[in-house]
C-alpha cells in the first residue's frame, strides 16, 4: 500500500500525529509530512491541529477526495481536463494497468452515440 493510501486512510478516522503515522507506515516523519503536502498541493486540505493531521469535512473533486473513505478495490486517476476519460482508461489498459477509474473535472473531446463529439464542461457531470 502506498503512503497516500495509508495516509488517507488513517485520516479516516480521526486526528493522527506525524510520529504515530511514521511509525505505523514504517518511514520517515519526512515521507509522511511529504506525503501530506502532496495531498495539499492537489486540492485536499489536510488540516493541522495539536492532535495531528485531520481530513477536510469536504474534501475537494481530486483524486485524493474520490479515494478517501473509499473502499474499493481500484485507484483513481484523476485529471482536472483530458479530452476523454474512455481513450484515458483504454491507453492505462494496453499498458498493462487494471483497477483504476478514470475521471476528470472536465471533458473536451469525447464521442457521444452514433460518434457525435460532446464536451462535459467542468462542474457539469
Amino acid at each position: 500500500m502506498s503512503t497516500r493510501r495509508a495516509l488517507l486512510d488513517a485520516l479516516r478516522s480521526g486526528p493522527v500525529s506525524g510520529p504515530e503515522l511514521a511509525d505505523d507506515l514504517g518511514v520517515s516523519r519526512a515521507a509522511v509530512w511529504k506525503a501530506v503536502e502532496a495531498l495539499r498541493e492537489e486540492g485536499f486540505e489536510v488540516g493541522s491541529t495539536d492532535d495531528g493531521y485531520v481530513a477536510p469535512t469536504d474534501p475537494a473533486y481530486c483524486a485524493a477526495g474520490i479515494e478517501f473513505g473509499l473502499d474499493a478495490p481500484y485507484g483513481v486517476d484523476y485529471h482536472d481536463s483530458i479530452p476523454s476519460t474512455n481513450d484515458r482508461a483504454r491507453r492505462l489498459a494496453e499498458e498493462g494497468q487494471s483497477d483504476v477509474a478514470v475521471v476528470a473535472d472536465e471533458q473536451t473531446g469525447s464521442r457521444g452515440r452514433l460518434d457525435r463529439d460532446w464536451v462535459a464542461p467542468s462542474g457539469g457531470v
